[in-house]
């Protein structure tokens, strides 16, 4: 557990369980809960409780970083370099016998007027929104990334907040769950995963709401010409397109079974 610098928050460090039953849940899976508490005392953030997966589990991780560990480390490495994400308010690791993962828990602050991916996609097809400018913040953030050598794993537009300004779009990224980190630097395929699944994401949501989706082959050049400007990096076109096809096709095959 880290201190929060709020002792207003104190009551959710020491019974963290007891707030979800009253609290708006926002997303409940197999491996997390996630919800949205609020209270006079101590505002709006979230809390996210990480499910117990068993004894193998826990046995096969006891070496490994908890994830509220590993979003705590790269939430502060990606705000020192100015990338925007919530801020990790406090981290709670229960063991059992002082070495097995058990119950796990993550407070993060939350992020008020997020536009939602779908009307997101819809204004950004629509030219309502600056497709260059949010572009432009979304390969910043990812750039910052991929130079500490990790890739974010999950990079959906699900995970990615964006929200206007009067200075413009505020884009930020979000879950950091998932993220893979790595020895050394990271190649241009291990980039394109990020990459791929960014590019399908937004394809994905615009054929989901009946709205014409970007050729496939221009979004990837929309959006790889600025990653390799900023990154110094050369891809390979050919494959990331392979792959985002891939994620459309796999997505296309769930909804219709």
């Amino acid at each position: 557990m880290i201190n929060t610098g709020r002792p207003e928050l104190r009551a959710v460090l020491d019974s963290p369980d007891r707030f979800f039953e009253e609290a708006l849940i926002i997303k409940d899976s197999r491996s997390v809960t996630v919800a949205r508490i609020e209270t006079p005392e101590t505002g709006t953030f979230l809390l996210k409780r990480y499910k117990y997966k068993g004894l193998f589990y826990s046995l096969t991780h006891i070496f490994k970083r908890p994830r509220p560990a590993q979003v705590l480390i790269f939430s502060n490495l990606l705000r020192s370099a100015g990338v925007k994400t919530p801020k990790v308010l406090a981290t709670i690791i229960k063991r059992r016998y002082h070495l097995l993962q058990y119950k796990s828990y993550l407070l993060t602050e939350y992020v008020e007027n997020i536009i939602p991916p779908d009307i997101l996609v819809l204004k950004l097809l629509e030219n309502k929104l600056n497709f260059t400018e949010y572009r432009n913040k979304v390969i910043f953030c990812l750039n910052h990334l991929h130079e500490n050598c990790a890739i974010h794993g999950d990079l959906k537009i699900h995970n990615i907040y964006c929200k206007t300004t009067t200075t413009g779009l505020e884009v930020g990224l979000l879950d950091l769950d998932s993220v893979e980190c790595f020895k050394g630097p990271i190649n241009a395929k291990i980039r394109a995963k990020d990459l791929s699944r960014f590019i399908a994401s937004i394809i994905q949501i615009a054929e989901h709401n009946n709205t014409t989706a970007p050729d496939v082959g221009k979004i990837c050049e929309f959006v790889l010409s600025e990653y390799e400007r900023i990154s110094g990096f050369s891809l390979d076109y050919e494959y990331i397109r392979q792959r985002v096809n891939y994620h459309i096709e796999r997505k296309r095959g769930k909804r219709n079974a």
